[in-house]
C-alpha cells in the first residue's frame, strides 16, 4: 500500500469512465424502470455496463443463501458503478477505514478506504481510495470502475448489497471456490441479520449492557439515516442533526467539537424559541433519529464494544461534511468544508492509534503523545479509560505484569505519529 499521491499535488485519477449525464434524473434517487433506462441510455456504450447505487439495497435473507458455508465467487457483469451512498469495495460490501502511512512523511497517517477483506490475500479485491480521492471522484459524478474478474468471498459471507431490479443488471455467483483456503470468518462482521436489529419502542431507554447493545446493527442504522438525509424528506433535517451531535455529545472530544462548530459557523443552529431539536413528522423517522442520537451520546460499558463503535461514530461526521447538497445549499456561508473534514480525519487517526497503543501495540505513539491523548480519550472512550486506569493501578501494585509487546522486527510496525495535534481549549478555534 504505497505510492499514494502528495495531497498538495494535482490528483490525476485513472480512467474512471464517463461522468453521470447532467440531466434532471441524475439527482433523483427513486427512479422508475423507464427513468433508469433513460438515464443509462445517455451514457456511452452498452447500458448494462452501468449501475446506479440508488438501485441497490441492503441484502436480506431471501437474496442469498447465508446458510451455505462454502466460500463463494462473485461475477459482476457491470463495469461502472455510480455510488449514491456509502463507500463500497468491489465485493459490494462496505469499505473498511484504516490509517495509512503517507509516502511523503512516514510519520504521518491519514484514513484510507480499503476492502474489508484486505487481511486475506486470496479474498482482497485490492480496492483502495483515500478519503480525498473518493471525494474528488464522487463530487465529479465519476463511477467506481469494477475490475473485470470474479471476486472471492470468505466462508458464509455474501455481498452486503443486492439489486432492487435484478432484471436490469447482473450480480451472479458462479459457484464455490475450488480448493479454497480454510478461513473461518464471522458473517456478522459483514452482513446484517434482521433478527438482531430488534426495534426499540418509543420512550424506551437504549440497552446499557453489552449483550443487548450488540444486538442492534448501528452501522446499518447509520447507513439508513444517511440515505434519509439525502432524500427530499430528510435533507431539511441534516444540518440540524449534525449540529445536535456536535453540541450535545463528546464522541470526538470537546476540542474537536468546538473547532468544528467554529468552522461550520451558524449551520444547523436552532432559531430563537425552538427548545428542542427538530424531528420529522413521520413517526418512524422521528423515532429513528432520536434513538440514533441517544446512541451517539452513550458510551458502551464494555470496552471492546466501545472501541468498536468509537471510530464509526466519528466517521459519521465526515459523511455529513461530504454531502454535496449540504455544501451547495449553504454556499453563502463560505464554510471551509475541507478544513472541517481534515479536523475530523485527524482525530480519527489519533483515536485509532490510541486504541492500538492500549491493545498491545506500544509503538503506535510516543509516551508523550500517549499521555496527551489520554485527556481526550476520557471523553471519547470513558469505559476503556477506566479499564486502562484499573490495569495501570494493578501493575503499580505488582498484581499483574505489563502487557506483552510484539518484537521490534514484527512485520507491519509503524513509527509513532509525530504530528499529534494536542488538545485545544473549549473556546479555541
Amino acid at each position: 500500500m504505497s505510492g499514494l499521491p502528495d495531497p498538495g499535488g494535482v490528483f490525476v485519477p485513472p480512467d474512471m469512465g464517463r461522468p453521470l449525464p447532467d440531466h434532471p434524473l441524475s439527482a433523483k434517487m427513486d427512479l422508475t424502470d423507464q427513468e433508469l433506462r433513460t438515464l443509462l441510455a445517455m451514457l456511452p456504450g452498452p447500458p448494462d455496463k452501468y449501475l446506479l447505487g440508488r438501485t441497490l439495497r441492503v441484502a436480506e435473507d431471501g437474496d442469498y443463501n447465508r446458510t451455505d458455508p462454502r466460500p463463494m465467487r462473485l461475477t459482476v457483469n457491470v463495469r461502472y458503478v455510480y455510488e449514491d451512498g456509502n463507500p463500497m469495495c468491489y465485493h459490494f460490501c462496505p469499505a473498511k477505514v484504516i490509517p495509512e502511512r503517507a509516502a511523503w512523511d512516514r510519520n504521518w497517517t491519514f484514513p484510507v478506504y480499503i476492502c474489508p477483506f484486505y487481511e486475506d490475500d486470496y479474498d482482497n479485491c485490492t480496492y483502495k481510495e483515500t478519503m480525498s480521492q473518493r471525494h474528488w471522484r464522487v463530487t465529479r459524478r465519476l463511477p467506481l470502475v469494477i475490475p473485470q474478474k470474479a471476486q472471492n468471498f470468505p466462508r458464509g459471507v455474501r455481498p452486503h448489497y443486492a439489486l432492487r431490479r435484478p432484471h436490469l443488471h447482473g450480480l451472479a455467483f458462479v459457484g464455490a471456490l475450488p480448493q479454497a483456503p480454510d478461513v473461518q470468518r464471522n458473517p456478522a462482521d459483514y452482513l446484517h441479520d434482521p433478527e438482531s436489529d430488534e426495534d426499540i419502542e418509543p420512550g424506551q431507554a437504549l440497552p446499557n449492557d453489552p449483550v443487548s447493545w450488540a444486538r442492534i446493527d448501528w452501522d446499518l442504522r447509520a447507513e439508513e439515516l444517511m440515505q434519509f438525509f439525502r432524500s427530499a424528506d430528510g435533507f431539511p433535517f441534516a444540518a440540524y442533526f449534525l449540529r445536535e451531535l456536535l453540541e450535545e455529545y463528546q464522541f470526538l472530544a470537546d476540542d474537536v467539537h468546538q473547532a468544528l462548530l467554529t468552522e461550520l459557523k451558524d449551520l444547523g443552529k436552532r432559531p430563537p424559541g425552538m427548545p428542542d431539536w427538530p424531528r420529522p413528522n413521520n413517526d418512524y423517522w422521528k423515532r429513528r433519529l432520536q434513538q440514533f442520537s441517544d446512541f451517539m451520546g452513550t458510551s458502551n460499558p464494555e470496552p471492546m464494544f466501545e472501541q468498536r463503535q468509537a471510530i464509526p461514530k466519528q466517521f459519521l461526521v465526515t459523511q455529513f461534511l461530504l454531502m454535496k447538497p449540504l455544501q451547495d445549499a449553504n454556499a453563502h456561508m463560505n464554510i471551509n468544508w475541507q478544513k472541517a473534514l481534515y479536523i475530523v480525519e485527524h482525530r480519527i487517526a489519533v483515536t485509532d492509534r490510541f486504541f492500538e497503543r492500549t491493545n498491545f501495540r506500544s509503538d503506535r505513539m510516543t509516551e508523550g503523545q500517549f499521555q496527551d491523548a489520554k485527556v481526550v480519550m476520557e471523553q471519547i472512550a470513558p469505559s476503556s479509560a477506566r479499564r486502562d486506569r484499573t490495569r495501570a493501578e494493578k501493575e503499580a501494585r505488582g498484581e499483574v505484569g505489563p502487557l506483552r509487546q510484539p518484537p521490534a522486527n514484527y512485520p507491519g510496525l509503524a513509527p509513532a505519529n509525530q504530528h499529534f495535534p494536542g488538545r485545544r481549549g473549549r473556546g479555541s478555534a
